[in-house]
């Protein structure tokens, strides 16, 4: 599927300047050069919003040719004696479907193909557009205007390239819309799945202390570092304090204290996430085969399994989450 991309200033600029030069004298044979512009601008927008002809044309019996086509509608009209339908492809290409003389037709034609078969099959619906008018009230323009023909039949053209963009047009405000509202039904699953946390239904939050040692410099440095992981017991802190409390200072003059941080939070998925992150820093410790208070002791990245008592505290926490 093609990129799109924001048009320039200079398409738009483009287009208007070719429509100029072939308005000064009103040359319906060079309005393929309007049409061949309008396909540049048009194109990038097929892959976006095209069907399948048999969709689009269903229940007709399609030529084999066309029947697997994807195109992009862009206008239709019809009157008593003729019925015009313009699509493109994905390849630039324009896929007509004429009703004249009362036989249907099938054209795959480039823009200077458009413009003749309109002006060979059409002639009478462009007429018609052109002046708003019923079959009789167009023979009356032309029998008593009929120097004016040539000037109806351009602004014939005019009125279908209008009728194309306005089509795009509805066609997009219809997605627009029907993206509106998909938009709000996406929106009410996603905010339907965060009301079902507990903590969120209840409207409240959780706080959990963490005790971690942490080690002040001196001796010039200034400043703290972590020196344990966080544990969530006191008893667990107090047993790691008693090893750490013996040894004596780093080389810097470092002395050791005890924090505790308490971590508030409104939801489960932030409670399991803040769990895991202490699973992973008992994993990271045991595989690296650090597995005493003297091992982990400056290591800022791991700690000892659970004892009983974190444990206990993990499962009156979650009951409260649920409770």
């Amino acid at each position: 599927m093609s990129t799109l991309t924001t048009p320039e200033v200079s398409e738009k600029a483009h287009i208007f300047n070719v429509g100029c030069e072939i308005g000064k004298t009103l040359d319906v044979k060079k309005f393929y050069l309007i049409f061949e512009e309008a396909k540049n601008i048009l194109v990038p927008l097929v892959p976006w919003l095209d069907r399948p002809t048999k969709e689009r044309w269903a229940g007709e019996v399609l030529p084999v040719e066309i029947r697997n086509k994807r195109i992009m509608s862009l206008f239709y009209h019809s009157v008593s004696e003729e019925t015009l339908s313009i699509e493109i492809q994905r390849s630039g290409k324009w896929l007509v479907k004429i009703i004249s003389g009362g036989k249907l037709s099938y054209h795959e034609i480039d823009s200077l193909g458009l413009v003749e078969l309109m002006l060979e099959k059409t002639k009478n619906l462009l007429l018609r557009l052109s002046l708003n008018a019923d079959k009789e009230a167009k023979d009356q323009f032309l029998e008593k205007l009929p120097f004016l023909e040539t000037m109806t039949i351009y602004n014939g053209m005019l009125v279908v390239l209008s009728m194309c963009f306005n089509n795009i047009t509805n066609t997009l405000n219809e997605r627009e819309e029907r993206l509106r509202i998909m938009r709000e039904r996406a929106n009410l699953l996603k905010d339907f799945a965060s009301a079902l946390d507990p903590l969120v239904i209840s409207g409240q939050s959780r706080t959990i202390k963490t005790h971690s040692i942490w080690s002040l410099n001196s001796g010039g440095r200034g400043g703290s570092s972590r020196y344990t992981g966080d544990y969530l017991s006191e008893s667990q802190i107090k047993n790691i304090w008693d090893v750490i409390s013996k040894k004596p200072g780093h080389i810097w003059g470092s002395t050791y204290t005890q924090e505790v941080h308490e971590f508030s939070f409104g939801s489960m998925k932030y409670f399991l996430h803040s769990m895991s992150n202490l699973v992973q820093d008992i994993f990271k410790a045991e595989r690296e085969n650090k597995t005493t208070v003297e091992s982990l002791s400056g290591y800022n990245y791991g700690r000892l399994p659970f004892s009983e008592d974190e444990l206990e505290n993990i499962r009156k926490l979650s009951t409260s989450i649920i409770g």
